[in-house]
């Protein structure tokens, strides 16, 4: 099932968008959407793989870890949105 979603982006942002969509033969609504399957879905996996490296060692402070969702984020933010 699918439902709106209203955003607020920067004019130009979105022209560039619509623009980079045809140009992939998508709407611009399919590439946010997938944009937001692959960050959840990447967001679930690390944390899985996380928890799984804190059990196997006693030696890991769970606190030094990284935040690895949030270095994706950024990762994909630089590499999708252009500002």
């Amino acid at each position: 099932m699918t439902a709106k979603l209203t955003l607020s982006v920067e004019k130009d942002t979105i022209e560039t968008a619509k623009l980079y969509a045809k140009n992939q033969n998508k709407s611009l609504s399919e590439i946010i959407e997938n944009y937001l399957k692959a960050l959840v879905q990447d967001t679930k996996e690390e944390q899985i793989i996380d928890q799984e490296i804190v059990e196997l060692s006693d030696s890991i402070d769970p606190k030094t870890i990284p935040d690895l969702s949030e270095i994706r984020f950024k990762y994909l933010k630089e590499k999708y949105i252009h500002e």
